[in-house]
This record gives C-alpha cells, structure tokens and sequence, in this order.
C-alpha cells in the first residue's frame, strides 16, 4: 500500500474556456492518452463558482504540473503513485499544448 504522501496528480491551469473560470486551477481527472493527451477530462471551478467536470482541449491549458492529491480528492482525480509518474502526464500535456501553439503561429 503506497503512503499517503506519494499519491500525485495532475494539476493545471485554465488559459481559455467559455466555462471554466480563466486562471483557475484545475485537476486533471482523465486523459486521451491514444492521441497525446490532446484532450483531458478536467474538474474546476466554473464562472458560476460551481465545481464542475468536463472535456476541454489541452491547448485551452497552462502550466500543467504534478502535485500532491489531498485525501479528499483521491476517488475523483487521477492519481499516481510518485511524482514521477504525474510528471510524465504533466509534461506530455505541456508538449502537446506547445507544439499546437506553434503549428497555429506557422501560418
């Protein structure tokens, strides 16, 4: 049984939605791990001040990152065992969303 301070997750922030609050937090609760992570299953705050769920592009994301899941969160985000394992899912993230933000400014 791993200890509770090795449980990771995913953890974002909001860069452009119509739903979500801009700038907010969001932890990331699945991934489309088959075409890069270019789309992931998020839970945040919406405009309304609601804790919601949805699919957003993660090109609509910023400054992805691994952090430490509270107990509380543990049944509902994606965790990982180690930092290291949350890493990779941040940075696979990041990549993507890089290398759509080049391909749009290529034209």
């Amino acid at each position: 049984m791993p200890d509770g301070d090795s449980i990771f997750g995913v953890i974002a922030n909001v860069a452009e939605d119509e739903t979500l609050r801009l700038g907010a937090k969001v932890w990331i609760v699945d991934h489309n791990s088959g075409n890069a992570a270019d789309r992931v299953f998020v839970e945040g705050l919406n405009i309304q001040g609601r804790t919601i769920k949805k699919w957003i592009a993660s090109e609509n994301l910023s400054n992805a990152r691994a952090a430490w899941v509270p107990d509380h969160l543990r049944d509902t985000v994606l965790c990982r065992n180690g930092r290291g394992d949350a890493e990779t899912i941040a940075s696979r993230i990041a990549v993507f969303t890089k290398q759509e933000s080049d391909a749009d400014t290529s034209h």
